[in-house]
């Protein structure tokens, strides 16, 4: 069989036929349309004959089945997906999460930033006409340049290598204005919670209000790549009116890693570790792991509250469902953080102690179960970590965590964000998943979804 014909049921819809062949060569192949060079004419003038041959029943069959599977995939694509839109000679509007930690006015941790760039080059890509990239930074009362986000605009610029426009006037029409001498492509917007419309901006009910007028007007495409934010009901996550909406890689990202907890369709055993100070924001969170994860290990601060707090009836509760609940069962403790601390058990605290770190018999406990299972949650950390003589025990666990991905790479650890993913990216971990939300990871567990995330269903 000739050479041409030897690639006719590959997924090709045109092939050129340069060897001395009749219809019956033909049978079975897939390509609808195969030029046969040698029965082609040239009738002058620029018109030509061209014979095309092809199975009229096994091709045409083909045909039917690759149409059918196109339109099976097209349907199961996400409309709101990032890479299923075109941005050429749009302007569109990207909401950030550009909160980072901030000492003496400068960025002391650009993990969200640098998180935020694949979308940001993505968009970049097609050649949009516009970019105004928005975000929050802290929680100001008002105008507070404490929390200015023109600290961000170097890193930002260093990222991607281009020129980026700063708006100091944030949300009012004078910030319009500046779109129209076009000194950039890309623009940073100062920082949204300057204005009280974006917290508040249902309480305001009015249309014309400047803020609200003009976030209307920065661009006809709005993209959302702020994780740690698509928990809150604000201007910027829920008020913006264009009707072309996406969300980016960064949130694709996340859930699809905390989905690995809230939706394990394998046989995986989940491990959850649970720290942090206090109890109060875990209630919720416990109420939903529980149903969902194998263990639940409770330390850190959380012990305090389960000691000092009538909670026995909580722990019957979630520990009447899927997951097993442990306890911390020692660790150091003392009546506040300027006392030397000492080594007891839960069962011999005083009302007056508090314990800030884990203890290494409950370490030892905590070690195993890691070994037990297959995806290991973790959200607080262990101990005051800011402390040095508290911190020991948070660093052994992300020693224990490394060596165990190490000897078992096909392990999941997934940090829930926030103070934790603070800690955790000061080692070179080789973790699964850092969340850039700890309250909005936190909430998506608890409530498999997020009020952000309704404007993309």
């Amino acid at each position: 069989m000739p050479a041409i014909l030897e690639r006719m049921n590959e997924d090709i819809h045109l092939l050129v036929n340069n060897a001395n062949l009749v219809s019956s060569d033909f049978i079975s192949t897939e390509c609808p349309s195969i030029i046969d060079s040698h029965a082609c004419m040239h009738l002058g003038e620029n018109r030509y004959k061209i014979m095309i041959w092809y199975d009229n029943e096994w091709s045409y069959a083909s045909q039917v089945i690759k149409q059918t599977e196109w339109m099976c995939s097209y349907a199961e694509k996400d409309p709101y997906y990032i890479d299923n839109h075109c941005f050429r000679g749009k302007n569109v509007v990207l909401r950030l999460d550009l909160n980072v930690p901030m000492q003496n006015g400068e960025i002391t941790d650009d993990f969200r930033i640098t998180s935020t760039i694949p979308t940001i080059k993505r968009i970049l890509q097609d050649q949009p006409e516009r970019l105004v990239i928005m975000s929050h930074m802290g929680r100001p009362k008002g105008v507070d340049m404490k929390y200015s986000l023109l600290p961000t605009l170097s890193v930002l610029e260093k990222r991607l290598n281009e020129h980026i426009q700063f708006l100091p006037k944030g949300l009012c029409s004078e910030t319009l204005d500046c779109f129209h001498q076009k000194k950039s492509r890309i623009y940073l917007l100062e920082n949204l919670r300057f204005h009280e419309e974006e917290t508040q901006y249902k309480t305001v009910g009015d249309p014309e209000n400047d803020a609200i007028k003009t976030i209307q007007c920065l661009g006809n495409v709005y993209v959302n790549d702020a994780f740690g934010c698509v928990h809150r009901d604000h201007l910027s996550i829920k008020g913006v009116s264009c009707e072309e909406r996406a969300y980016g890689y960064l949130i694709q990202k996340e859930l699809q890693a905390l989905d690995a907890i809230t939706k394990n369709k394998g046989d995986e055993k989940i491990l959850a570790i649970i720290g942090g100070g206090k109890m109060d924001d875990k209630l919720a969170l416990l109420k939903n792991l529980c149903k969902k994860t194998d263990h639940i290990y409770i330390a850190g601060g959380n012990i305090n509250s389960l000691l000092k707090n009538d909670m026995g009836g909580y722990l019957a509760e979630i520990g009447s469902h899927k997951a097993k609940i442990c306890l911390m069962t020692d660790g150091l403790c003392a009546s506040n953080l300027e006392d030397a601390p000492k080594h007891i058990f839960t069962h011999e605290v005083s009302p007056d102690d508090n314990f800030f770190d884990i203890g290494m018999q409950s370490f030892n406990d905590l070690h195993k179960l890691i070994a037990e299972h297959d995806i290991i949650f973790w959200n607080g950390t262990l101990g005051v970590v800011e402390d040095m003589k508290y911190k020991k025990g948070s660093e052994l666990l992300v020693t224990t965590l490394m060596e165990e991905l190490k000897a078992h790479p096909s392990k999941k650890v997934i940090i829930g964000g926030g103070d934790t993913g603070g800690f955790v990216n000061h080692y070179d971990h080789g973790f699964t998943h850092i969340s850039t939300g700890g309250g909005a990871a936190i909430e998506y567990i608890t409530f498999d979804t997020l009020t952000g995330l309704g404007i993309f269903q």
